[in-house]
């Protein structure tokens, strides 16, 4: 599948990247809402959170139950802890299963006057990873993405809030032009089936059908469409496939999703800022990848990548880059 070369995409992307100057004050580059995170995933939203401080957001903020917080907040200073979001009562009849009580509905209704409070202060937002299955808080993801949309929002949607909340609710996001899902293989499956395809429907047809949102459909080839282009992320990365990968993914395409949709010019741009953002992302997980994998080879995690995403954006991305 032909499509844009990787340096018509990269001179693209350059012309949204906020210039590092004297002048510009703190979240003047973004400030990221990552909302997730919960008592078995506390990982997940860390690492979203400062994938999006590496590549080059001022500001990134963890919503997250009161159960995952003490836990986000020890990993590391530079991330802003909200245990915001609900969690249902482990005392209450429906905590295994079925409908929200009304003391319960109430609670998601309080969290969501304290969230409402911080969303317009967000550039941009990442919902999904580690935010687990509880009932209270896929209701409350809902209702964060319906507020995201009255206000436009950029928003990145990943992990459980594919699979819990977009393939339970798909009309949520169905035509919302600010929005892109960043599924794997399983979760892009369940995205099929959510939205009346087969597991196997191509991205294109799959974005389209779902009213143009922009997808990224990770895998061996990334393939990023909007239902009306498909761009590919060929770059080698490595054999190492530890966990954690997506959500570097998530976290830097919110930041530059965030730099594309604050960009002045954006309508100049020859290629939709969704698709740069999600070629953008992916492009720096893979280059960071295989950086890290070059100097820990089988032993490389997540972490080992994050700490490459400094020099990998220097390479690729800054404008003063010589090498396409």
């Amino acid at each position: 599948m032909s499509g844009p070369s990787r340096a018509a995409l990269i001179e693209e992307i350059r012309a949204f990247i906020p210039p590092l100057a004297q002048h510009l004050h703190k979240g003047a580059s973004g400030k990221l809402g990552v909302f997730g995170g919960s008592a078995e995933y506390t990982g997940a939203p860390y690492f979203v959170a400062i994938s999006a401080l590496r590549t080059g957001a001022d500001l990134a903020h963890v919503v997250c139950t009161q159960a995952a917080a003490t836990a986000i907040k020890s990993y590391c200073p530079d991330v802003i802890v909200h245990p915001l979001l609900p969690s249902r009562s482990s005392s209450s009849s429906s905590s295994a299963g079925g409908d929200l009580t009304e003391e319960e509905r109430r609670g998601v209704d309080a969290a969501m006057e304290q969230i409402g409070e911080w969303l317009p202060r967000f550039t941009g937002l990442v919902l999904g990873s580690g935010l687990g299955r509880d009932k209270a808080v896929q209701l409350c993801a809902k209702k964060i993405i319906e507020q995201a949309k009255d206000r436009k929002m950029p928003l990145v949607i990943d992990g459980d809030g594919i699979s819990s909340v977009v393939c339970v609710w798909p009309s949520l996001v169905e035509g919302y032009k600010e929005v892109v899902l960043t599924p794997n293989f399983p979760e892009y499956q369940r995205l099929c089936k959510a939205a009346g395809c087969e597991e196997d429907t191509p991205v294109m047809d799959l974005a389209r059908k779902m009213g143009n949102v922009t997808i990224v459909q990770k895998g061996q080839t990334d393939k990023i469409s909007d239902g009306r282009i498909v761009v590919e992320c060929t770059e080698a990365g490595s054999p190492r496939r530890c966990g954690g990968q997506g959500d570097i993914t998530s976290g830097s395409i919110g930041t530059f999703l965030s730099w594309a949709h604050a960009y002045k010019e954006k309508d100049s741009l020859k290629y939709p800022p969704n698709v740069l953002a999600g070629y953008a992302g992916c492009l720096m997980t893979r280059e960071a990848n295989k950086a890290a994998f070059a100097k820990k080879g089988r032993s490389t995690i997540v972490s080992d990548m994050i700490e490459e995403i400094g020099q990998v954006f220097a390479e690729s991305l800054e404008k003063h880059a010589s090498s396409l």
